[in-house]
C-alpha cells in the first residue's frame, strides 16, 4: 500500500523495514500492529539526529546547497 515499492525478497532487511516505516508514517497509512507504531517513532527520533549531523557536516564544508537541502528535509520530517 506504500507509494514506493520494494523488492519482496528483501523484506527482512532492516533498511527496507525502515524505508517502509517512513513511507507509512509520511503517507498516513495505518499500521497493522502497535509494534510498528513504536518502531516508526524510534526511526523518526533517530533520523532527526542523523539529519542534524548531516546539516552540521554540510555547513562545516561550506556547501550551502546541501545544508539547505538537509535543513528542508529535517523540517519536513519534524512536521510530518
Amino acid at each position: 500500500m506504500v507509494p514506493l515499492a520494494v523488492d519482496r525478497r528483501m523484506l527482512e532487511d532492516p533498511h527496507v523495514k525502515t524505508f517502509l516505516l517512513l513511507q507509512s508514517w509520511f503517507t498516513g497509512i495505518s499500521f497493522p500492529i502497535s509494534d510498528y507504531i513504536t518502531d516508526a517513532k524510534l526511526v523518526i527520533d533517530s533520523i532527526v539526529r542523523i539529519i542534524y549531523a548531516m546539516v552540521d557536516i554540510a555547513a562545516e564544508y561550506s556547501t550551502m546547497e546541501n545544508t539547505l537541502k538537509a535543513a528542508t528535509l529535517l523540517q519536513m520530517i519534524v512536521q510530518g
